[in-house]
């Protein structure tokens, strides 16, 4: 995770100075889903460099911080299986050795989504392009999650309200629990928007993701940075 965040300083730092395809720009905001969220968080927490930040898929702050059990541990684990082992990518077995992972074959619906009403053939394209995540992006997740209460910018918080990442359906009704425990821990630079009706993990692949598109660029003309 410190080596992602490396990276997107570069980026924010190229833009800063040179703009994209000739056109400056005044203010940076880093917009991040999930191991984007945690990636955006630890770059702006350890290099600055962006006026505001936008974490989607995160509740803005390490889950184990509220939820530490050892079931959740083992909840998380089971998500993971070895990418070389997925026949959904066994073109590509040979570019993965023991340290990649990959959601199980056939389990994004359960694992990302809200269904209905997200669309079954969108799920299925989703499946058939997903990618990998290391080992070592998972053992340092946490250390990138609690960079989150280290941002020095204002920070807006997106969730879907049955994002199961964050909970377990099988106790709660969705996640406005741990949610409103999120809220009491943030800090006094973040926003939290209300949990998106209707939406699991991946907020944007779900029908009412323009309006977390809206929610943003509100927050960001609120915030003057847009």
């Amino acid at each position: 995770m410190p080596r992602n965040a490396e990276a997107l300083h570069e980026v924010i730092r190229a833009v800063r100075a040179n703009g994209v395809g000739g056109r400056q720009f005044s203010n940076i905001v880093t917009v991040g889903h999930s191991l984007g969220s945690f990636t955006a968080a630890l770059a702006q927490a350890d290099h600055g460099g962006a006026d505001g930040v936008v974490l989607t898929g995160s509740i803005g702050l390490n889950m184990r911080r509220i939820a530490d059990t050892p079931e959740a541990r083992e909840a998380f684990a089971r998500r993971y299986v070895l990418a070389a082992d997925d026949p959904q990518l066994a073109d590509r077995a040979h570019l993965y050795d023991a340290a990649y992972r990959t959601v199980p074959a056939g389990r994004r619906a359960l694992a990302f989504y809200d269904v209905p009403p997200a669309d079954p053939d969108l799920i299925a394209i989703d499946e058939r392009l997903k990618g990998v995540m290391t080992a070592a992006e998972s053992r340092s997740m946490g250390y990138a999650a609690d960079a989150c209460a280290r941002i020095d910018a204002p920070v807006l918080v997106q969730v879907g309200e049955h994002d199961a990442m964050y909970y377990d359906p099988k106790r709660d009704p969705d996640l406005s629990r741990v949610y409103a425990r999120a809220i009491a821990a943030a800090p006094p630079n973040f926003s939290f928007d209300p949990p998106y009706p209707d939406t699991g993990h991946n907020l944007a692949l779900h029908p009412n993701a323009r309006e977390g598109y809206e929610r943003m660029l509100g927050w960001m003309k609120a915030q003057g940075l847009a």
